[in-house]
């Protein structure tokens, strides 16, 4: 676990080299969670008896609320596929989704295909230019896509009318340039949002240039001409937008995980070049994408021995470990600079099994299964839950994480897919995304929870150390909500602290749900009680025990 993961082991490297997992411990001792500021939580990692005595202080674990940070709005922003025929960005009911899911940001255009776009046209590039770049047998996937919005009108995807969907949906813009295939038209990009009287928020400077190669070069040549584009484009940008936050495309090499995962010297010097004193004042942020829940990344943990005990504790730690790496990396190596996430989520499930992946060992693990098993599930939710906690604990390192996507849910990443401007069809973790968000956006302040003690998981993603518990108190209202992921095999009960009742709710991975639900975006029931997962909800009087499920998310409405 890394320094900055709130009550954790101390930090050990070796994130994603797998080693065998030890038999899961026996948490059976009874400890005491100490909250800051008199309230007490017993807990142990066994059911307390119906009707026992309110707990008693004992020693052991303490838990206690860290010092209040404001509310990160960036920590449930969105990234999709605006880049096709059928994007959905010009009707009313997508962007009644998104309002219903309590979004606070999307990026246009979103992903690969802003290297290739032409925001004059609103449509791609010649299909010939971007072959140049991105060859077709090289896994490009958007070349199905580019004759079909050649048919759109003129502007249909374009950038205005992108405002005025963001506008409905009521969402931040993160705006994104080409300076892949279109560098010398970004100016007047800007000029345009500028003179129609566009809000420019978040700049992302294009998206992973450190692939394009044909059209940059090799070794620091890539980064250099990159950067050097950046340079003869931002005081434009810094005239006509002087409160904009600026992101430049940074290599994810040895930030989430030690290792270096792509060895070519383009990757490996990227963010070398890219921070020198000559380009550092370019830029507020770095734009990080995180894939690293893929195939072969839970090989070894469970030691042959597949199953949720053994490797749910690595999968749901993973968002803490890898991001908590990430957030020791940049202090130490970049000053501190803040991580924008434009993409996470994106779970392997499309390469496991797959036959045409480009990668040499293409065979399907035991573990590579269960990862597998875990699309359109609450196993899904859980884990993107521990992102938005990192996110919602440390607002100053990273500003923006993106979810993606939206409407892939027949991929197992999706968040749902609009119906008409009443109904949507929701998924598991869109259903999660929707109570969170609108739990968290608009609260008065968050406050990390500590786990001093907290018993070790004994299996926590790549061979770090980790405690079951994760979690944040949202202030609202002068009360506190907990929110807390219980990572381990083992159920933990807690005693809520006097003075008020409380209500948990809690979402079990154990329970099984459809794939979507139909949901009403408006009325009296919450979006989130209308998903496919059927929160368990437990009313506790004064004083009362609540028990938190193994593997499950459950949020704690304190009565006071």
């Amino acid at each position: 676990m890394h320094p900055r993961s709130a009550g954790g082991p101390p930090a050990s490297r070796g994130l994603l080299s797998p080693r065998p997992t030890p038999s899961l411990q026996d948490h059976s001792m009874p400890s005491t969670l100490l909250l800051a500021g008199g309230g007490l939580l017993a807990l142990t990692s066994t059911l307390l008896a119906a009707g026992a005595a309110s707990a008693a202080p004992m020693s052991g674990v303490t838990v206690g609320f860290g010092e209040a940070v404001p509310v990160n709005r960036g920590a449930f922003g969105l990234n999709n596929n605006n880049a096709a025929a059928d994007a959905r960005t010009n009707g009313d009911a997508y962007p009644a989704l998104i309002k219903a899911l309590g979004a606070t940001s999307s990026r246009y255009l979103g992903g690969s295909s802003s290297s290739f776009w032409d925001w004059r046209t609103g449509k791609y590039i010649p299909a010939d230019e971007i072959t140049a770049i991105w060859p077709e047998h090289h896994g490009n996937w958007m070349l199905p896509l580019v004759a079909d919005v050649a048919r759109l009108p003129d502007g249909t995807l374009g950038p205005d009318n992108y405002a005025a969907f963001a506008e409905k949906a009521g969402v931040d813009v993160q705006w994104m340039t080409n300076f892949t295939t279109r560098e010398d038209d970004q100016a007047d990009m800007v000029r345009h949002l500028h003179d129609e009287g566009i809000p420019v928020k978040y700049l992302e400077l294009d998206n992973e240039t450190y692939f394009w190669g044909a059209e940059f070069g090799g070794g620091e040549d890539r980064s250099r001409k990159y950067i050097e584009r950046v340079k003869d484009f931002t005081p434009l940008l810094r005239e006509l937008y002087p409160d904009a936050r600026v992101g430049v495309v940074a290599s994810e090499n040895g930030v989430f995980a030690d290792e270096m995962h792509e060895k070519e010297d383009a990757h490996t010097l990227w963010n070398g070049v890219i921070t020198r004193p000559a380009y550092r004042d370019l830029y507020d942020a770095f734009i990080l994408h995180h894939y690293v829940m893929n195939q072969g990344t839970l090989d070894g943990v469970a030691d042959g021995n597949v199953s949720d005990a053994t490797l749910g504790p690595a999968f749901l730690t993973c968002p803490e470990v890898t991001l908590g790496h990430a957030i020791d990396v940049l202090a130490e190596e970049h000053g501190g600079i803040p991580m924008w996430i434009t993409e996470f989520n994106v779970i392997g499930y499309y390469r496991i099994g797959n036959p045409d992946d480009e990668k040499p060992d293409t065979g399907v693990t035991d573990a590579d299964a269960w990862i597998a098993r875990t699309a359109h599930t609450p196993w899904n939710a859980i884990y993107q839950a521990g992102f938005w906690l990192m996110a919602l604990q440390h607002p100053e390192a990273i500003e923006i994480l993106n979810h993606h996507s939206v409407t892939n849910v027949d991929l197992g990443w999706g968040l749902g897919l609009p119906v008409s401007t009443e109904e949507a069809d929701l998924t598991a973790t869109g259903q999660l995304f929707a109570h969170l968000s609108h739990l968290a956006v608009g609260a008065d302040g968050v406050m990390p929870l500590t786990f001093e003690g907290n018993p070790d998981l004994g299996s926590a993603f790549g061979g770090e150390e980790a405690g079951a518990l994760q979690g944040v108190a949202v202030e609202r209202d002068g009360k506190k909500h907990l929110i807390v992921i219980n990572r381990g095999a083992d159920p933990v009960s807690i005693a809520m602290p006097g003075g008020g009742a409380a209500e948990r709710i809690s979402y079990r991975t154990d329970r099984e749900n459809p794939r979507t639900s139909r949901v009403k975006l408006a009325g009296e029931t919450p979006v989130w009680r209308q998903g496919p997962m059927e929160p368990e909800t437990v009313a506790v009087g004064a004083g009362g025990r609540v028990e938190l499920p193994a593997f499950s998310l459950s949020v704690l409405m304190s009565g006071r």
